[in-house]
């Protein structure tokens, strides 16, 4: 660790609090940290983030917490929420032979002006149109919309499989705290895909093509509408691991 306050080769693990807290004392009078070949990563606000968790968990002035030591017992800390139950709901549901092709050609002409009002391109390549059974009477509609560097976004309809109607385009919750409000659901979805298996879709935003960054989110479908199971965000690309982003919403199936 940086800042004149110890010796280098610390491992990090699994470990018992009591030796745990030594370490992060450390970890707060120090200026940075040294990881793996002379990789350095600053320390500044690790004390105010630390207390933050110490804050949010009900451990401040506790034997637990990890900033703000107290007397407190650990039975002073309030359990945990419970995680929601957002159970799997696998798809029986088939379509027919050329229905994917009639329900996608019937979303494109019906849809035409919200795919001119948001910059569709004609061409899309490396994306294409996808229909999936949700029921024996909605299916799921995934068009093409926009292709970048190394991504590309589709929007999403609900389309009635029992003859002409208008499709519902699709537009999903991104709860959390701090989103601006105009971001605050997503009706473009991005590396978009779908698993008929647990009927779940899924999208991964990189925020830039190193994947340290960027928004991962999966809704699974309950027979009437698409829920929120899983959220995952990293706002700063700092150089981590891909896809290593922090989980804001989890639930299990």
């Amino acid at each position: 660790m940086g800042g004149g306050s110890g010796r280098r080769g610390e491992k990090l693990a699994k470990r018992p609090p009591n030796t745990v807290r030594p370490f992060l004392a450390r970890l707060r009078a120090a200026g940075k940290a040294t990881l793996g070949a002379g990789a350095d990563v600053p320390l500044d606000g690790l004390s105010a983030a630390l207390l933050r968790i110490d804050d949010r968990q009900g451990r401040v002035g506790t034997v637990t917490a990890l900033a703000r030591l107290g007397p407190a017992p650990a039975a002073r800390v309030p359990a945990p929420p419970p995680i929601p139950a957002v159970p799997a709901h696998p798809i029986a549901a088939r379509l027919a032979a050329g229905e994917a092709r009639r329900l996608i050609a019937s979303v494109r002409a019906g849809q035409r002006a919200t795919l001119e009002t948001e910059g569709c391109d004609a061409q899309t390549m490396g994306l294409e149109p996808e229909a999936h059974a949700l029921d024996d009477g909605r299916a799921l509609i995934l068009i093409p919309c926009l292709m970048g560097a190394y991504q590309g976004s589709s929007l999403a309809f609900i389309a009635s499989r029992r003859g002409p109607g208008a499709a519902k385009r699709l537009v999903l919750p991104i709860p959390y705290i701090g989103n601006a409000s105009e971001r605050s659901d997503a009706d473009m979805f991005t590396e978009v895909s779908f698993d008929r298996a647990t009927g779940t879709l899924s999208m991964a935003a990189k925020g830039r093509g190193l994947a340290d960054c960027g928004l991962a989110a999966s809704w699974i479908w309950n027979g009437a509408a698409f829920r929120l199971s899983a959220l995952s965000l990293q706002q700063a690309c700092g150089g981590i691991e891909p896809g290593d982003w922090p989980t804001l919403f989890r639930s299990r199936q």
